[in-house]
């Protein structure tokens, strides 16, 4: 019998039958490509939403960076520099990765200073009229707070010397005595700068002075100091506009009340001012440091800026600042010039102050240290005459009644003379006494004495 004829169709038209393999796994299906496309879209979902996020972070990187740097641009000259210099020099900028890294020592200082500077800071006060807080006009002010700083760029140290304000010296200018604080107040900074190397033998290189009003709105700018304050000050100076009252312990002084912690000396002296000065050094560099502080820095430039006079260029200004930022706190070093207390002056104690000036300015010992400070003796002498001339001062109305009647008694007119009585008509005795208790005769000794009479 013949086989029967095949159809031409399968059941299975896409399979073919191969020996030893089993029919059902020639039957089975390929997967369905439905869910594979939609895992396919899911994955590309994903990183288009991971795509947009990272573009929305950069843009508003991108817009708060440059809304922090056009407030800096606008608000400080400093940072306008800075950002200057960040245009002009980007490899700098990107190789250093500081922004600062323009303004260096080896950049900005003339190559005779890129070794060791010294640098003066004052901080003067103002005169006011004692009936109203109002300025007197075409007063400098004194030097309050004198802080002489000597910044070795190679060791990368830091020292500074504090003076107070009631050491006496005398001003190459008159050779006389004075307080050194009163430099500023007849001559400005660069008498101060005179007196200061003439009576330490100290060369100074720049100088910076900044008023109290600028003192607070840096204070301010910053956001205030944290400082402990040891114990109750309270003190009123209508002549310096200075009132202070602040309680003792832990606490954040504003602008005024800083002022007033580091100016008060009525109730110790001037080497505890003298070190309350440096305490709030010390914090005030903290606080600049802390990042918190970073959108602060305009304020804080500008504020400096509006009230700082001094012989240093911008850029110079910020090198050394730059230069102060990076310099270990066990690299800064403090000190007061020694001193000893008096009536009104303070004394320098020359053999301690040698051997310190020594120690800070000159440490190679190459250069000798010669202290032109006058004798105790000498102010000794200045306050027993100061003293003198108070006491006249005060005895002046209890003179003035005896002066003036001196002066009516000269300006009153003379008496007439009386007559002389010629030499053949004079009596040849002297004529009785009057009888006690009646007037002598008008005339007659004062005639007697004139004509030459003989007792």
């Amino acid at each position: 019998m013949l086989p029967p004829e095949r159809t031409g169709k399968s059941e299975l038209p896409l399979t073919r039958n191969f020996p030893g393999v089993p029919q059902s796994s020639l039957t089975r299906r390929p997967p369905h490509t439905n869910s594979l496309r939609t895992a396919a879209r899911r994955h590309h979902r994903f990183w288009k939403i991971i795509r947009r996020l990272l573009a929305g972070v950069f843009l508003l990187s991108c817009l708060t960076v440059g809304t922090i740097l056009g407030s800096f641009y606008w608000k400080s000259d400093l940072a306008r520099l800075v950002l200057n210099s960040l245009i002009r020099h980007p490899i700098t900028f990107l190789r250093e990765r500081d922004p600062l890294a323009e303004f260096t020592v080896a950049r900005q200082l003339p190559p005779e200073k890129q070794h060791v500077v010294h640098v003066l800071l004052l901080g003067c006060d103002k005169d006011y009229d004692p009936r109203k807080p109002v300025p007197i006009k075409n007063s400098r002010g004194r030097s309050d707070a004198i802080l002489l700083c000597r910044v070795d760029f190679d060791r990368q140290t830091i020292h500074a010397l504090s003076i107070p304000r009631d050491t006496a010296v005398t001003f190459p200018t008159d050779n006389r005595l004075h307080k050194i604080n009163a430099a500023h107040a007849l001559g400005g900074p660069l008498l101060t700068i005179d007196v200061i190397q003439h009576a330490f033998g100290i060369p100074i290189d720049y100088y910076a002075t900044i008023d109290f009003d600028g003192f607070q709105k840096v204070v301010d700018a910053i956001g205030g100091i944290e400082l402990h304050v040891p114990k109750a000050m309270k003190y009123d100076d209508n002549w310096g506009n200075l009132h202070i009252d602040l309680k003792p312990g832990f606490q954040r002084l504003n602008g005024y009340q800083a002022m007033g912690y580091v100016r008060m000396r009525h109730d110790d002296n001037d080497l505890a001012r003298a070190e309350r000065q440096q305490q709030f050094l010390e914090a005030l560099r903290n606080r600049v440091k802390d990042p918190r502080n970073f959108l602060k820095l305009p304020d804080v430039l500008d504020a400096i800026m509006a009230s700082i006079q001094t012989n240093m260029t911008q850029g110079q200004m910020l090198a050394l600042g730059n230069f102060a930022r990076q310099v270990p706190r066990e690299n800064i070093h403090l000190a007061t010039l020694p001193v000893d207390p008096g009536r009104s002056f303070v004394y320098v104690n020359v053999p301690a102050s040698t051997r310190l000036i020594q120690q800070m300015f000159f440490p190679d010992g190459l250069t000798p240290v010669q202290i032109n400070a006058p004798a105790r003796t000498r102010v000794a002498t200045r306050q027993s005459h100061s003293t003198r001339r108070n006491r006249r001062a005060r005895m002046a109305p209890a003179r003035k009644e005896p002066e003036e009647a001196a002066d009516a008694a000269a300006e009153a007119p003379e008496a007439p003379t009386p007559p002389v009585v010629p030499e053949s008509s004079a009596p040849s005795e002297l004529p009785p006494a009057p009888p006690a208790g009646s007037e002598e005769p008008s005339g007659t000794g004062n005639a007697f004495l004139q004509a030459g009479g003989q007792a």
